[in-house]
Order: structure tokens, then sequence, then C-alpha cells
């Protein structure tokens, strides 16, 4: 059981980044509509005969971007909700912000060291031991993460 909740939190962890990268690729895309540059190139560096068509081109495939940011984002907040939930259950207060700061924040592992005053030897002791600790909630309570 131990295997799944890693997968689990690797899961959640990895669209936390995926969400992040997303964030900043639709960043560079508005910063390329404000400022197309050279007018006569559109999108992607495509060269087009119209610059008003381009720009039009541009704002559509960043709502195309928006709207798979929004569905994407909606996914791993309900993901987060979920892993909340069962964070919530933890008796071990400092497994539980161990885990918050990991997974729910995604701070490093130096990040959450700084915070917590714990060398990284003793937080992967203590993150080991909540995964066990999830692992026994999931299997007292039929776990749904298990697709």
């Amino acid at each position: 059981m131990s295997k799944e909740v890693k997968k689990y939190l690797k899961r959640i962890f990895e669209a936390g980044k995926i969400e992040e990268a997303m964030r900043e690729k639709l960043e560079i895309m508005r910063s390329r509509q404000e400022s197309p540059g050279g007018g006569s190139y559109g999108f992607g560096g495509v060269k087009t005969s119209r610059r008003k068509d381009a720009l039009g081109d541009l704002a559509a495939a960043i709502l195309d971007f928006e709207n798979k940011l929004a569905r994407y984002s909606l996914k791993l907040i309900r993901d987060e909700a979920e892993l909340k939930r069962i964070l919530d259950l933890l008796k071990d207060g400092t497994q539980k912000a161990i885990m918050t700061w990991r997974y729910i924040c995604r701070f490093s592992w130096e990040e959450i060291s700084n915070r917590s005053n714990l060398s990284v030897m003793q937080l992967t002791r203590i993150h080991n031991a909540a995964i066990i600790a999830v692992a026994a909630i999931f299997e007292n309570s039929q776990p749904i993460f298990c697709k």
C-alpha cells in the first residue's frame, strides 16, 4: 500500500509543478500578445501577411490555453482537497505539516528543513513514517485514489 501512496503523492506533486509551468507559459503567450514584435511575424514566429489576423490567432490560442489551464487547475484543486482531507486524519502534527508543505505548498526539502528546524535526514524519516500512516488511513477507509 505504501507504493500506491507514494505514486499518489508523486502524481499530485508533479501535477502542481506542471500547473506552475503552464502558468509561466501563459504569461509568455500574453507578453507576445502585448508586443508581438516585428509586425510581420505572428504567434510562434510564423510569418503572416496580416498582422491583425496574427493577433486574432494569438488571442484565440491564448484563450484555448487558458481553458486548458483552467480544466487542469480544477482537477488539481480537487486532488489537493482530497489530500488535505486525508492529511487532516494524521495524528502527528509534524507529519501533517511536512506532508502539507511538500505536497500542497510544493516546498523543497531544504525549505521545509528551514521552516521546521529539522535536518533533511530527519524530514526523510518523518516523511516515510507519514507515508505509512497515510497508507494505514487508506487501508481503513477503502481508498478512492487507486484508480
